[in-house]
């Protein structure tokens, strides 16, 4: 049984309003909701990785020979959009580590390299970086749902998924 379709669409649709408020954050100086990114971008991720395993399981099912490449770059192409999505949920993840407690009982060793993280963590969510990141994660969403909807209904099914299926195999 194919349950990728289930898990597809919820870290999508997390992923894309992220997205969309990490913009937000850039054009609109003072817009903050800092929790609502940081809960929708690590929601999206766990949902993504499900989508992924899933996406795995669905791979060995598909019988097309014919679209393989295209289930090929749509693989690839989803695991590299989860993962700079993923880069975005574990800065938000560690810099809400820094406002608790647990990290007060971290031996003495882990210290240094958890500050260095939090540092990093700082840079990848400030108000410069996020939102190229997520625009790149976003545009990698549209280009893995478009090949997605080739593999389920053809190359022509619409201008979008006719442009990209030009734009990866020509003709």
């Amino acid at each position: 049984m194919d349950l990728h379709p289930l898990f597809i669409h919820f870290p999508i649709a997390l992923l894309s309003v992220y997205s969309f408020l990490e913009l937000i954050r850039y054009f609109a100086a003072g817009a903050r909701w800092t929790h609502t990114r940081g809960v929708l971008v690590i929601t999206g991720v766990i949902g993504a990785f499900m989508s992924l395993s899933t996406g795995e399981t669905a791979e060995h099912l598909f019988k097309k020979a014919e679209l393989h490449a295209v289930l090929e770059i749509h693989s690839l192409l989803a695991n590299v959009t989860t993962w700079v999505y993923a880069i975005l949920a574990a800065a938000y993840l560690l810099l809400w580590l820094q406002g608790t407690t647990l990290l007060q009982s971290v031996p003495q060793g882990f210290r240094t390299p958890i500050s260095i993280g939090m540092r990093i963590a700082s840079v990848i969510t400030s108000a410069r970086i996020a939102p190229v990141l997520a625009t790149l994660g976003f545009l990698g969403l549209l280009m893995v749902g478009s090949l997605g909807a080739i593999l389920v209904y053809g190359p022509d099914f619409d201008p979008v998924t006719s442009f990209m299926y030009r734009l990866f195999f020509g003709g």
